[in-house]
């Protein structure tokens, strides 16, 4: 599941940020900026970066934001509408909890190399060995449900194990990665595919 959140995070950054900015003029100053408004807008829907050629809305970003979850994997493990509504919720604070710092740019050929420091949040790891916890402390609720009752229970446990590491969250040490920013088919400067693999690899664990 994780490894399909990164392919599709990558996927939709590319789809949006593809054509983002003119590449006439552009500098090192604007590859900062043009990443952090990136991950800014992603994150929490909003930035105090204005980039006057850019072309995607506020609109546009929570559409890819929400389409991160959509394709989560986490939405269709059950018909039980609550209980993918809970999911849906909670993997967009997850989002908003992401922590990062762009921190230097610097032209390269053919484009611009961008530091950027994440503190990767802690939401899928050991939750199986959480969730077996949880589903040993009631053994003698589980037993009196049906099958399908079983599964749906697992998920409603799964869920709160997933707003716990939410709502307190913990990062993991701060992992330095370096993107790429070139300029596209539309002449116009964009963050790679690769690079943004990279950045949806790195923002939870």
């Amino acid at each position: 599941m994780k490894n399909r959140m990164h392919l599709i995070i990558a996927l939709v950054f590319s789809f949006l940020l593809g054509g983002l900015l003119s590449a006439c003029g552009y500098a090192e100053e604007d590859a900062k900026d043009y990443t952090r408004m990136a991950l800014d807008m992603i994150s929490t829907g909003k930035s105090d970066i204005t980039i006057e050629s850019a072309q995607a809305s506020k609109e546009d970003f929570e559409t890819v934001r929400d389409e991160m979850v959509k394709n989560s994997g986490l939405l269709n493990l059950t018909a039980d509408q609550e209980i993918t509504s809970g999911f849906k919720t909670v993997l967009r604070n997850a989002y908003k909890k992401i922590d990062y710092k762009v921190d230097t740019a610097h032209s390269v050929e053919n484009g611009f190399e961008v530091t950027v420091t994440i503190r990767p949040l802690r939401l899928f790891e050991d939750i199986d060995v959480d969730l077996n916890k949880k589903m040993s402390e009631s053994t003698e609720e589980i037993q009196k449900l049906s099958e399908n009752e079983v599964m749906d229970y697992t998920l409603r446990k799964e869920l709160e194990i997933l707003r716990e590491r939410v709502n307190v969250p913990k990062y993991g040490e701060p992992q330095e990665i370096v993107i790429f920013i070139t300029e596209n088919e539309n002449k116009r400067y964009a963050i790679t595919s690769d690079s943004m693999t990279l950045i949806g690899n790195t923002l939870f664990y």
